[in-house]
């Protein structure tokens, strides 16, 4: 990592864990910029850090993704939450940092810093178990 992406990474993490959190309302999600970004969850009762994510494609970002968990689209949900992303809805919080277009690498090196510094509780709680082909959300990209 250059000593400019460094700085970069730095500034992000500040703005994305001083940003607003948000419960997991239709109106909330609706005002998600679509752009791509990085995002962190937080759980109801202890307020730790479930996940944090990022954009990766998608005309609708932010918003996109963060809809993807509440109707269990991703392996997030299908592993931490066993497919009830609905969930969601009952406490759980997230706050997101949109990024400028086509910051992809600020984007996976804000994730990996962010959820190494944070340690989300999900990390490594299906260690050994391989979710089927079949239960894999069709929104994530899969090898042929």
């Amino acid at each position: 990592m250059t000593s400019r992406d460094k700085r970069f990474v730095k500034a992000d993490f500040k703005k994305l864990t001083s940003a607003n959190c948000y419960h997991f309302s239709d109106d909330n999600l609706n005002k998600v910029p679509s752009k791509q970004g990085v995002y962190i969850i937080y759980s109801p009762h202890t307020k730790k850090v479930v996940h944090v994510g990022r954009t990766y494609r998608g005309k609708a970002g932010l918003r996109q993704r963060l809809k993807n968990h509440i109707h269990g689209s991703s392996s997030f949900t299908l592993v931490y939450l066993k497919g009830r992303g609905k969930k969601l809805r009952r406490g759980y919080k997230f706050q997101y940092l949109p990024l400028p277009r086509k910051a992809w690498r600020r984007c996976a090196l804000l994730e990996a810093y962010a959820t190494g510094f944070l340690c989300p509780v999900h990390i490594g709680k299906h260690h050994g178990k391989d979710i089927p082909l079949s239960k894999q959300p069709t929104t994530v990209g899969r090898l042929r």
